[in-house]
């Protein structure tokens, strides 16, 4: 399109200097002529091309021999100016001695600064639009982060709107989980912080209402869509094939190799195989606080009576020095007289429990083994309310996956549901059974060191029927972690045909192939590593992304938040273990990248020094929750409920009211006192008002710690408070407990509509 016709083509060609048509008007004007005759025969209409024809050919001679008569003025050919087979212009250069060559002088600008640009008076700002935050999920917050800190990478974010973006000088982004907007809204007036600093915030939704912290956390920082659907997709970071647990994919990686896609699964050849692998054994051990969290049995802090610190005051605070040290509680109380002691905590097991001895050391045997895998079966004694599993089998195999324990245990009580779908055990199978619980206790006491690793699938539960109490644990749940977290697990006969590529469990349990098939799935994740197995994130990561357009990220948490979410994409991160500590270290952080941001900027002239990201994660409040849910658990959970069910039904059915009295635990000596001689005081248990005023003031804490955040801030930067999702925990144990009720499992009777309704 714009081009010109043939006849405009004529006249721009056949144009003199003065502007006047020559020849091209006989042109127009046969055209004209003969185009106008309405009606012509055929053979007007074959006579009238021809005479076209010929004054084309006409014109073009006219127009050669005009444009000869100017090239013999100028003294070349007017051939190798114009060509009949193509139109470009050809020759020696024209030189007319009134015309001066032109010199053209390029100006380089120095590049102008952002106040240049901006305004000495400018400044970035960030506006969030809740009308447009409708269904914000929590994976869409990185959207507002990337956009923030680089250029070109994703769109804007249509629920935030940022001001001068290119002012802003770094970016913190805070995760802070267990404030809901439900929570954030009614309790303002605790927050008076966040709400002068950062406002009224927009709800974000979370498809996981059970989730842990790292799966909130992951959910924010592994978000970025590594398509461009605009989207999260599944596998957007890229990984190793081999590492893969897709099977397609690993059996791509390993193409001809007829013992499976991982090689050889049998544990002799992956027992051998170990010490390929990118880490030890040890690194896959569960830590205290994982422990603690899986529910496994672990020993108690107990108080014990300090007789030897009241006579010396200055030795009763050296002591306490040493037991903060120590990690040692101690608390100050008044006796009957009105004199101050003190109390400590001392480790005790529970009762009935045994816990492994060091090799050589005790009845443990030495050298220690090495390794071993455990599994137990479990049949049902008691009725009713009082019903409750007990140990009935014991297996244990080697590091090579041989059999080296495996007996039948008698129950105390008579078996009443052998649960044979689910433990293998028969009623023929316990005929004429004669070991005994503490006959297995002794004998693994021998078998199992305190140095020995144990692996098992949901280990904790084979643990507490042995009454064991063992520190070096490896459990294929943490190994092999369900997609949607706890309190969900993915069930051992799944991994061992998705990963073993053999089948177990079928019809019934056998202990010995349990056991075995553990040991492999945990020898499989020592040989190839921890992203073995694991299901790709739902996105990329964020740090990864920024590190990569050039953004330096910087993260502060505690460990299992650095190990998680923080092993890649990161130029310096730090383990904390308070909030306060992670408040510190990010404003120290936060005013020395400024400081050099600074610098960069005065030394490049253009007053514009690169952004910077610092990730700080803040669990003081989110762990109020799951300490609080946890005293809540054992007020109201299945052991306690089972052993005052009987009281409790009676003091409802005579309308007494001591019933809180007869819940209230006791110890063995006088008016309620435990051994160590030390009163239960009565706000020791739950209480509502007093767990309420505990969150009220986690939940100040957590405004002071913004507060400091804020303060650290420098000119025109950023600050992203983010809470990912409420109280997950309780919401945790009320679902296990609506699957246990809704099996007539606990003493808390049947499901019903109005415990749905709570």
């Amino acid at each position: 399109g714009g081009g010109m016709s043939d006849d405009e083509d004529r006249r721009s060609l056949s144009e003199d200097e003065d502007g006047e048509i020559e020849d091209g008007g006989a042109v127009d004007a046969i055209g004209g002529e003969e185009g106008g005759a309405d009606g012509a025969s055929v053979d007007g209409e074959l006579e009238r091309d021809r005479l076209e024809m010929l004054a084309r050919l006409d014109a073009k001679a006219s127009m050669e021999e005009l444009m000869m008569q100017r090239a013999e003025e100028l003294d070349y050919h007017a051939s190798d100016m114009y060509n009949d087979d193509d139109d470009s212009y050809g020759g020696a250069p024209v030189e007319v001695d009134e015309y001066e060559p032109v010199e053209y002088q390029v100006a380089t600008r120095e590049p102008s600064s952002l106040a240049q640009i901006y305004g000495d008076g400018a400044s970035a700002g960030v506006e969030l639009k809740p009308e447009l935050a409708r269904g914000l999920k929590l994976h869409g917050v990185h959207e507002l982060v990337t956009w923030t800190c680089t250029d070109g990478v994703g769109m804007p974010p249509r629920w935030a709107f940022v001001r001068n973006k290119p002012l802003v000088s770094c970016v913190l982004l805070v995760c802070a989980p267990g404030v809901d907007h439900a929570r954030a809204s009614t309790a303002a007036e605790l927050t008076p912080n966040v709400k002068k600093r950062l406002g009224t915030g927009v709800p974000t939704w979370f498809d996981n209402p059970t989730a842990t912290e790292v799966n909130i956390l992951k959910a924010l920082l592994f978000s970025v869509p590594a398509g461009g659907d605009g989207e999260p997709r599944r596998g957007g970071v890229a990984r190793s094939r081999a590492n893969d647990g897709d099977k397609k994919g690993a059996t791509a990686g390993a193409a001809g190799d007829a013992k499976g896609p991982y090689g050889s699964t049998d544990a002799r050849d992956l027992l051998r195989r170990i010490g390929d692998g990118p880490f030890p054994p040890e690194h896959y051990l569960l830590s205290a606080a994982d422990m603690a969290e899986m529910d496994y049995p672990i020993p108690t802090l107990v108080p014990t009576r300090d007789t030897a610190g009241d006579d010396d005051d200055t030795a009763g605070d050296d002591d306490a020095a040493g037991d903060d040290a120590a990690g040692v509680g101690r608390k100050r109380r008044r006796d009957d007289a009105g004199h101050e002691g003190s109390t400590s905590r001392a480790l005790a097991l529970p009762e009935g429990y045994v816990v492994t001895q060091p090799a050589g050391g005790g009845v443990a045997r030495h050298p220690p083994l090495t390794m071993c895998a455990m599994d137990c079966e479990m049949c049902y004694v008691g009725m009713g309310a009082d019903e409750r599993l007990e140990l009935t089998r014991c297996s244990v195999v080697g590091p090579d996956g041989s059999v080296i324990y495996d007996k039948l245990v008698k129950p105390a009580e008579p078996i009443t549901n052998y649960n044979t779908a689910h433990s293998g055990i028969t009623e023929e199978q316990m005929r004429g059974v004669t070991t005994t619980l503490e006959d297995v206790q002794r004998e693994l006491l021998e078998l199992v060191a305190c140095e020995t690793i144990v692996v098992g699938h949901s280990l904790e539960n084979d643990l507490k029927r042995l009454r064991l109490i063992h520190a070096r644990c490896v459990d294929t749940v943490a190994l092999y972690p369900h997609q949607r977290g706890p309190p969900y697990r993915t069930k051992l006969a799944h991994l061992t045909e998705r990963y073993l590529a053999r089948k177990i469990q079928e019809g019934s349990h056998d202990s010995v192939a349990d056991a075995r098939a553990t040991l492999e799935l945990a020898m499989l994740k020592f040989v190839f590593g921890p992203g073995f197995g694991q299901r790709p994130a739902a996105g990329a990561s964020l740090f990864e992304t920024l590190a990569a357009n050039g953004t330096a990220c910087h993260a502060i948490g505690p460990q299992i938040t650095m190990r998680e979410c923080a092993s890649s994409g990161v130029a310096r991160s730090k383990t904390t273990a308070s909030d306060e500590a992670t408040a510190v270290t990010a404003a120290e952080w936060i005013a020395e990248l400024h400081s050099k941001k600074k610098k960069t900027s005065q030394s490049d002239g253009d007053g514009d020094g690169k952004g910077f990201l610092v990730f700080a994660h803040l669990r003081g409040y989110h762990r109020h929750l799951d300490e609080s849910n946890k005293r809540w658990a054992e007020h109201t959970g299945q052991a306690r409920a089972a052993e005052e069910y009987a009281s409790i039904r009676a003091a409802a059915e005579n309308g007494r009211s001591d019933a809180a009295r007869d819940a209230t635990p006791k110890g063995d000596g006088e008016n309620g006192e435990p051994d160590g001689g030390i009163a239960i005081e009565a706000g020791d248990g739950y209480c509502d008002v007093e767990e309420g005023i505990a969150a009220d003031a986690a939940l100040m804490d957590l405004d002071e710690r913004v507060r400091q955040l804020w303060d650290a801030m420098p000119e025109n930067g950023m600050l992203i408070l983010c809470t990912g999702a409420g109280d997950t925990a309780r919401a945790r144990t009320a679902q296990e407990r609506k699957w246990k009720r809704s099996r007539g499992l606990g003493p808390w009777g049947p499901w019903t509509d109005e415990a749905e309704e709570e």
